[in-house]
């Protein structure tokens, strides 16, 4: 809708001497919130409201949907009292919009309490529930709902089944999506569409089954259906996270035979495998194809390239590629200075980290727990245990960082290597006390640490501590010859443990 049209038409409304009909106002309420001004749809609301307007239940499904956009589920569900108590009733189109705001909102049980409020349940209702019950990680509330469609009689459609196959498959429960392909669509006479292949196919390739994938990819094309940009981009995509890159890179020549555009988002799973397989040449002759075939790259693009050559150690390329990224017009974001302040540490140049700290703050760019995890494992990488320190106790202090087990394990590493086993010892405790487990080689590190200090029962509570856990290392951890010791002579006790390796 031209933007041009909605305004002539709030012009109009704010002119005219007599109120248009509610049905005119809705019109005008509805255009302002196809384009997104939500502040407006407000503005003109309460300019009508103030006017005499008679707002109906089509009004305030309007307002509804407005708040959904807003991510306001409070001021959503206000809007059902007021509809109350101007006896107007809400139709399943209001209650359904409700429900979709207070998923989006993380409040399911409010959302499902509204369901149970719609009477004669439509399957709208129930297909926006399921969605947002499996956004909200109830999986298993969301296939307990199919159940409840079933037993009312209401008949699923391919909305249903795509929700319920593409909710199954991201909470890894690919036998149930694939059943219900193969078997109830069936049985129900529900032909698969384009949109539940590309979810069975995304399926199948995040649970690491390639074959399973390309079955269903040609189940598809022998069903007849056309592939779309978004299939492409789940087979480019699960071809590089198996490392079939080159296969990957194959098809972008493939989609431009059949007509099918390539976009940002594809040709960065290109560039993602190949940075992560350090062949920066390939990463860059993507990019010049990007470039000739017309598609623009975005942040992403320029801080995987940034990410590639920080693997590889490359930093004055990585610095190359940042440079271009300012002077086109990009705003580097948290994990552009972040990828770089990681390259920067492990290449022991703080002069460097400390430039684009200030950076940072200079474009008010906050850093996240992994940007100061970096800040503090280059501080240890460089011999700077006390500064480490004094950096996580002085971030910890403030609301905005909550640490996790990679900022503790990172302190515990360089103060292992600086000798100070005591304060490791120290930090240990406290990651236990926040909830965090450390893995195999920090219980290592750890208990060399007690045994060169001579604390040898500490040790031993380690030892006891991962057992408990069932964490057992190899023997090529441990190079303290007591805690191997401690290791094998009890598993010579209690026979042997299952390993796991972090």
């Amino acid at each position: 809708m031209a933007t041009s049209v909605v305004e002539r038409a709030v012009e109009t409304l704010y002119r005219t001497n007599s109120l248009p009909s509610v049905v005119a106002c809705n019109w005008v309420l509805n255009s302002l919130l196809k384009l997104r001004w939500l502040g407006r749809v407000w503005k003109v609301y309460d300019y009508i409201l103030h006017r005499g307007l008679r707002p109906n239940v089509y009004t305030y499904n309007v307002l509804v949907n407005a708040c959904r956009h807003a991510g306001d589920a409070r001021k959503a569900v206000s809007l059902l009292d007021e509809m109350s108590a101007k006896n107007i009733g809400p139709t399943v189109h209001t209650y359904t919009t409700l429900i979709c705001c207070l998923c989006d909102s993380g409040d399911v049980r409010s959302a499902v309490g509204m369901f149970k409020m719609v009477k004669g349940r439509s399957l709208y209702a129930c297909n926006a529930l399921m969605d947002g019950l499996f956004k909200n990680t109830y999986s298993r509330g969301a296939v307990a709902l199919y159940g409840v469609i079933l037993k009312d009689g209401l008949v699923p459609n391919d909305v249903t089944f795509g929700t319920l196959i593409d909710g199954l498959c991201k909470h890894g429960r690919l036998a149930e999506a694939s059943r219900l392909f193969s078997v109830e669509m069936a049985e129900r006479g529900v032909t698969p569409t384009v949109d539940i292949y590309n979810c069975l196919i995304d399926g199948f390739f995040k649970s690491g089954c390639l074959g399973g994938a390309f079955k269903v990819y040609a189940r598809m094309r022998k069903a007849g259906l056309p592939s779309d940009a978004v299939t492409y981009g789940v087979l480019v995509k699960g071809l590089c996270g198996a490392g079939s890159v080159r296969e990957a890179a194959g098809l972008l020549s493939v989609m431009r035979q059949e007509g099918i555009p390539a976009n940002t988002v594809i040709c960065n799973s290109v560039n993602e495998g190949y940075c992560k397989q350090g062949d920066m040449e390939k990463a860059a002759e993507t990019c010049s194809w990007m470039s000739m075939e017309g598609i623009e790259p975005n942040v992403i693009t320029f801080s995987l390239l940034i990410d590639g050559h920080c693997r590889k150690g490359e930093m004055e390329a990585a610095l190359g590629v940042y440079n271009e990224m300012v002077v086109r017009g990009f705003q580097p974001d948290v994990v552009t200075y972040t990828t770089l302040i990681d390259g920067y540490s492990k290449s022991g140049d703080l002069e460097k980290v400390s430039r684009l700290e200030r950076e940072m703050a200079e474009r008010n760019v906050e850093p996240n727990v992994v940007t100061n995890t970096c800040l503090i494992d280059g501080l240890c990488r460089a011999g700077q245990t006390g500064a480490a320190i004094k950096l996580f106790l002085r971030k910890t202090g403030s609301e905005q960082f909550k640490p996790n087990s990679k900022t503790y394990m990172a302190l515990i590493y360089g103060l292992y290597r600086a000798g100070q086993y005591f304060k490791a010892g120290r930090f240990y405790l406290l990651m236990r006390e926040s909830g965090f487990l450390p893995d195999v080689i920090t219980y290592i590190l750890l208990m060399n640490g007690q045994c060169r200090l001579g604390y040898v029962l500490n040790a031993m509570m380690l030892q006891a501590d991962m057992m408990k856990l069932g964490v057992i290392p190899d023997r090529w951890y441990i190079s303290s010859p007591l805690v191997r010791r401690l290791f094998w002579n009890d598993q010579a006790r209690t026979g042997p443990s299952r390993h796991r390796k972090d």
